[in-house]
């Protein structure tokens, strides 16, 4: 049986938010200035991952026009990418992306 290959995306964290996860504490859902990185085998398994997370789905255009597909991000060098949602509350917070998934 062929390995699957994960593919990576970075994308803003508005989609992501999930309000009983501790992980976002201080968290302001309604602004978009954190990050998420993620690793899924297809867009179609990132959109399950979210919507398994979060209790709610992600539209297939929020992804495509809004996530870089392809980039991991600066955020998340030295962190090997496995299948998983990673947060980054604000842009110039100085600590690693947090595991949510």
């Amino acid at each position: 049986m062929p390995i699957r290959k994960l593919k990576i995306w970075n994308g803003r964290s508005y989609f992501c938010h999930n309000r009983h996860d501790p992980k976002w504490e201080g968290a302001d859902p309604g602004r978009t200035s954190g990050s998420i990185y993620a690793a899924a085998y297809s867009r179609a398994d990132l959109r399950r991952m979210i919507a398994d997370y979060t209790g709610s789905p992600i539209s297939d255009s929020e992804i495509k026009v809004y996530w870089n597909e392809g980039n991991w991000g600066n955020e998340m060098v030295g962190i090997e990418p496995e299948r998983g949602l990673w947060l980054k509350q604000k842009a110039n917070d100085k600590r690693a992306p947090v595991r949510l998934v």
